[in-house]
């Protein structure tokens, strides 16, 4: 989902940006974890970023 359109369809919800890219092994490690989290947490909204195909990673100081 896009960034912006998140943030508006979710206001005054917390949102957790998991940046990401499918060589890292550490994402791939914590993937397991935060899908959990997701689950547990249903008010707040999870979603990933991949830093490889998304210009916004930039923005949030991420590269």
């Amino acid at each position: 989902a896009d960034i912006e359109n998140l943030t508006k369809q979710s206001p005054g919800r917390l949102i957790v940006l998991d940046f990401f890219a499918q060589w890292c092994g550490p994402c791939k490690n914590i993937a397991p974890k935060l899908e959990a989290m997701a689950k547990e947490f249903t008010t707040v909204e999870f979603a990933k970023v991949d830093v490889d195909e998304n210009e916004v990673s930039l923005m949030h100081g991420n590269s």
